[in-house]
């Protein structure tokens, strides 16, 4: 019998706790009784034969590549946008790049392949709505299709949504939007403005307005978060909470933020916050303090997610679109790299990574961001803020009970 590698314990007065972060359970024990023939311990999974908590978790972590309970397809309609964001991550593979009828005809007969599994479409760019008419075209095929179960969701900067396409929003199963706002107005418009410099912040709005008066779908206001715009995350919440009083009670509009990461080495990224600074940010505004759920392989392993560019191909990840090395295929003709394929699937896995497989938090961090494990040295690892700041959760949560 061992103690389980996915035990972490604080130390409060006399006592331990003790959290399992494979099986999310919980014990307080004075610290003398932390033994490997505690009763308690044995009972509560925290003490295990031989590894087999590893191999659980291996278990899992590998299931999630190869068995696939769902199909998450990201489709690009455009690789275009009417928006000049200087921190955008795909600002160095934009271009005319607009998804064809042949490309469409070829998802649809990939979906419909797939119908034995519950499909999730996420429409994406570029900005998406550039080719609405792509999206409306492919819907209608989709609903057409007996026994197909598809629903979708948006990511759009929210500046493009003609009245006839807002009619079909629920038809089509669009179930929320994504669009971000970087602050109220004059926050927002310094950071994402059209190419003629225009703000973009009232038409946005104005988008929103008619959406929730217009549809059913949620609509997700994200804002990103760095050292200039910090101070604007409770104005614009405050903003969104007042002027869509009634939406937001409902749970119709709701607001969320993420902070801005130096992907292009663009003017400003010096201004970039770390996954800790953020973290305590989050805590300081009145975020609670919670441990992150189970997490099993990145989306970008898995052989039920693809992300398709509008020129068909196909990729493992948002970020890779238009770069054409990382491309794996096909839509067209659907011919895979197995090459390809499989090194994204196991290249820089946690699992083998002689740090990470030892790490006391892997089934709550999965092994962090295949793209940023991907270094000259192989020594980098996107550890999250929780790995600092676990200790701190863990008392804030469970410090005073008995």
């Amino acid at each position: 019998m061992i103690f389980s590698r996915f035990n972490n314990l604080v130390h409060v007065g006399e006592n331990i706790i003790v959290y399992n972060s494979l099986s999310g359970a919980v014990i307080k024990i004075p610290d003398g009784q932390y033994k490997v023939t505690n009763p308690n311990l044995i009972m509560g999974g925290f003490v295990v034969e031989q590894d087999d908590d590893f191999l659980k978790y291996s278990y899992i972590f590998n299931n999630s590549i190869y068995c696939p309970k769902e199909l998450n397809i990201v489709i690009a309609t455009s690789l275009n946008c009417n928006l000049s964001c200087p921190y955008c991550f795909e600002k160095n593979t934009r271009s005319d790049s607009s998804i064809t009828a042949d490309v469409v005809e070829k998802l649809y007969t990939f979906i419909i392949k797939k119908k034995h599994l519950p499909v999730h479409i996420t429409w994406f760019g570029g900005e998406p709505m550039l080719q609405y008419k792509a999206i409306s075209n492919l819907s209608e095929k989709l609903l057409q299709e007996d026994g197909l179960k598809f629903d979708a969701t948006m990511i759009t900067n929210g500046t493009i949504m003609p009245d006839s396409f807002i009619d079909d929003i629920d038809r089509f199963k669009i179930k929320s939007i994504q669009i971000t706002l970087d602050g109220t107005e004059k926050a927002h418009d310094s950071k994402r403005f059209f190419r003629t410099g225009e703000g973009s912040f009232q038409i946005i709005i104005n988008n929103i307005t008619r959406l929730l008066e217009s549809t059913n779908t949620t609509i997700i206001v994200k804002i990103n978060v760095d050292r200039n715009n910090i101070t604007e995350f409770d104005s614009l919440k405050n903003f969104i909470k007042e002027n869509f009083q009634n939406y937001y009670k409902k749970g119709r509009i709701l607001f969320i933020s993420n902070y801005v990461r130096n992907k292009t080495n663009f003017d400003g990224s010096e201004n970039c916050l770390s996954c800790t600074e953020y973290f305590d940010f989050l805590i300081a505004h009145g975020a609670p303090y919670r441990i992150p759920g189970f997490k099993g392989a990145c989306p970008l392993r898995s052989q039920g997610y693809y992300v398709i560019g509008p020129d068909g191909d196909i990729y493992k990840c948002m970020e890779h679109l238009g770069r054409k090395n990382y491309s794996i295929g096909n839509i067209v003709d659907f011919k895979i790299s197995l090459n390809k394929q499989s090194r994204l699937a196991l290249a820089y896995s946690p699992i083998t990574d002689p740090v990470c497989s030892q790490c006391s938090i892997l089934p709550i961090c999965g092994g962090g961001c295949p793209n940023e494990r991907e270094c000259l040295d192989g020594t980098h690892r996107p550890c999250p803020a929780e790995k600092d700041k676990l200790n701190d959760i863990i008392l804030n949560l469970y410090g005073k009970s008995k």
